[in-house]
């Protein structure tokens, strides 16, 4: 019973303030004010506290840059630098030896033909040369007599001398001028003896030591002048 009681307390505390508001939404919208009337209240924040201002700390003063200096509108000149001088280089400087003039082409002086002694020269003597054998031979000694052309004279008689008993032996040489005289061992001396003309001499010996064969001469005379 009472708990009913109570409901339609409520509900009439409830309709009632259904109707209050009722009527001030009339009035209001009568003001214009409707608008107001239904934003929700604003919320208020609550005032902050204020707290004792710290002490201020001096701000330090500021140490202002030096004005740079501006720069000339016309850079000046610089200065160039010495140029360092190159050391000279060393060079083989090739001086040209002068030539000596050349002397005079002369004309060849001709050699004086010395005058010969004889009229007959001899211009050969070889030998001896040796031909071993089994039993000596008689030795063997060629001359030949050649004009001043260099051919050979025929007739011109050749002597062939030695000694011990002194003796000689005279032959004429042949067409071609040659002769040869066959004589054993020992010094022979050869001339030519024409009566007309005189001759030198050469002597060769056939007497070889200790040796068995034959032995040979080879003598040649030619007419100077």
């Amino acid at each position: 019973m009472q708990n009913r009681l109570l409901i339609a307390v409520v509900i009439g505390l409830v309709v009632l303030v259904c109707i209050v508001y009722a009527a001030i939404a009339v009035a209001f919208v009568g003001s214009g004010n409707l608008t107001a009337l239904l934003r929700p209240p604003a919320t208020y924040a609550p005032a902050s506290t204020a707290t004792p201002a710290d002490t201020a700390t001096p701000t330090p003063t500021r140490t202002l840059r030096p004005t740079n200096t501006p720069f000339p509108t016309e850079f000046p000149t610089d200065t160039p630098f010495p140029t360092s001088t190159p050391n000279p280089t060393a060079t083989n400087t090739f001086t040209p030896r002068p030539i000596p003039p050349r002397p005079p082409t002369l004309p060849p002086t001709a050699t004086p033909v010395p005058t010969p002694s004889y009229d007959f020269m001899v211009v050969t003597r070889d030998g001896p040369s040796l031909q071993a054998l089994s039993s000596d031979r008689p030795a063997s000694i060629f001359v030949k007599v050649l004009d001043m052309s260099g051919r050979g004279i025929s007739g011109v008689p050749v002597r062939a001398t030695w000694c011990c008993p002194e003796d000689s032996a005279t032959k004429s040489t042949d067409a071609s001028g040659a002769l040869e005289f066959a004589l054993s061992r020992g010094d022979f001396t050869i001339t030519v003896v024409d009566g007309v003309h005189s001759s030198d001499s050469t002597r060769v010996s056939t007497a070889i030591p200790d040796f068995t064969g034959k032995v040979t001469w080879n003598i040649v005379f030619k007419q100077m002048r």
